[in-house]
């Protein structure tokens, strides 16, 4: 019998009862006979509530043409929402449905899973939004999720914790792929092919995953970098804005690859390493780097009204025709200046026992504020 049908039976069931009740409580305390009416009703009124839908768990078997979005491609004959399971099959490539919007708590990969590839990419879009642990896997594979590569995708993990795990994310030129809430992209690999974006949002993390961006690689609200190193290269950008941070993230800016700060509204962001030949803005912010101990060579262009701050016992080598005008803080460490306009039109202070040395003969313009001793190198 169907809910709707069972609810109904219950419901007129209990009302013929109630009356009959009445007729024939006359003789009860009044008491007593409120508090049996209200227990019926109670009863009647449980029954009549509608099912609460549970997450559902199933294991693939792609019989349904590979289509995630068919049911017939499930052990339990229905779309999963819960744990997606995923062990030897035959068909392990994963398409969606034109249109079509799935959300799934976990993807769970076990030993003798087969490198699965899911294609996130209609003409009309196809978007999976990974909402609880995220990625389990225990096979000697990683998964693969092509997002727009082909067509409109969006792959969005935007769970307490959700995380990327290893996966392999190919992002194309109709692609869309975020991080929300308190996910992380774990230690996958991130390839931005063009377009995007990849956005970090809220206080989501990147974790110590590999990115190689040809794209947009925005960082939002609180999103860090973490620890990820990253890769920018022709056509690509690195976008920080509102709070967010570079975490102790290595960052390679390549020809024609840019750091983009001027969205930032927090007056300092970190990286762990600044290197390559591309172009850095950094706004009105300020810039901090060293802190980790890794060296940072950049011979590309810093422009901006903001600074740099160098923290680090390593190297800090410049040799760009800057234009930054906030200053370079060096509170450590060493510093190697190879053009005239290394240090952009700012003041260098010394606030710490650092050397400052000249790959080549320069002539620096910039005001000093020696608060420290500094050693002069060649």
């Amino acid at each position: 019998m169907r809910k709707n049908a069972t609810s109904r039976f219950w419901v007129q069931r209990f009302s013929k009862k109630w009356r009959g009740e009445q007729r024939k409580s006359t003789c009860l305390h009044p008491l007593s006979r409120n508090i049996r009416i209200g227990l019926q009703f109670l009863i009647v009124l449980q029954l009549a509530q509608p099912a609460i839908a549970a997450a559902q768990d199933a294991t693939w078997t792609g019989v349904g043409g590979g289509s995630w979005n068919n049911a017939a491609s499930w052990s339990s004959g229905s779309v999963p929402t819960g744990v997606a399971t995923f062990n030897a099959a035959l068909v392990p490539t994963v398409s969606f449905g034109n249109g079509s919007n799935s959300s799934i708590g976990t993807l769970r990969f076990g030993a003798l899973a087969p490198q699965y590839t899911f294609n996130l990419g209609t003409p009309a879009g196809a978007t999976l939004n990974v909402t609880g642990t995220g990625i389990e896997n225990t096979s000697l594979f990683q998964p693969v999720f092509n997002v727009g590569v082909t067509g409109a995708g969006t792959l969005n993990f935007n769970g307490a914790g959700t995380t990327a795990a290893g996966a392999q994310i190919n992002l194309g030129a109709g692609g869309n792929l975020g991080f929300d809430g308190t996910a992380t992209a774990g230690s996958s690999t991130i390839v931005v092919a063009t377009g995007g974006p990849a956005a970090f949002n809220g206080s989501s993390t990147a974790g110590t995953a590999a990115l190689t961006i040809a794209g947009n690689l925005n960082f939002n609200g609180s999103g860090t970098a973490g620890d990820a190193t990253i890769g920018v290269n022709t056509g690509g950008t690195a976008r920080f804005l509102g709070n967010s941070t570079g975490g102790t993230a290595r960052l390679t800016l390549n020809a024609g690859g840019a750091l983009d700060m001027t969205g930032l509204t927090a007056a300092t962001m970190t990286l762990g390493s600044l290197n390559g030949v591309g172009a850095a803005n950094l706004g009105s912010g300020r810039l901090s780097l060293g802190a980790t101990g890794l060296n940072s060579t950049f011979s590309g262009v810093v422009s901006g009204a903001g600074g740099l701050d160098w923290n680090g016992t390593g190297l800090l080598s410049l040799s760009g025709a800057n234009t930054f005008g906030g200053g370079l803080n060096l509170q450590a460490g060493t510093l190697n200046v190879g053009t005239d306009t290394a240090l952009g039109t700012g003041t260098l202070g010394i606030n710490g026992a650092a050397t400052l040395n000249a790959g080549a003969a320069v002539n620096l313009g910039n005001a000093i504020d020696l608060n420290a001793a500094l050693a002069i190198g060649g």
